[in-house]
């Protein structure tokens, strides 16, 4: 909360500090450092688990191979399932926008990587 609170437009800091509300024109857009800062530390965020990932030792492990298309059509689904929800709440009380989108489409991805394996495993019982 502390982070939102210094990388997005209605945060606590940006709206007592005038700083942060400050514009820079980079390939022609307005960019205010808020929203700079917001997409400067995804990046880092990124490099640093992407690093973190590669860094992991690799182990081979002799497995029964499943196929990971129903995990991933699961997965989808959810997201999918999420993504309309909010858009009809979006399309009665609010404009769309891109960001909307991204964010609403990106909870929609985390949600299904946590439910899918639970649906997964209470499908198998019933199949």
């Amino acid at each position: 909360m502390l982070w939102d609170g210094l990388t997005h437009k209605h945060g606590l800091f940006v709206k007592k500090n005038g700083w942060f509300d400050q514009a820079f024109i980079i390939a022609g857009y307005i960019t205010p450092r808020y929203k700079m800062l917001q997409h400067s530390s995804s990046i880092v965020g990124g490099v640093v688990i992407l690093y973190a990932l590669l860094r992991m030792p690799v182990q081979t492990i002799q497995a029964k191979q499943e196929s990971v298309f129903p995990y991933w059509i699961s997965v989808s689904g959810i997201m999918l399932s999420v993504f309309a929800i909010r858009m009809f709440f979006v399309a009665v009380n609010e404009q769309w926008s891109f960001n909307i989108m991204i964010v609403t489409l990106v909870a929609g991805w985390l949600i299904g990587l946590l439910f899918t394996p639970w649906l997964l495993t209470k499908l198998k019982r019933f199949l």
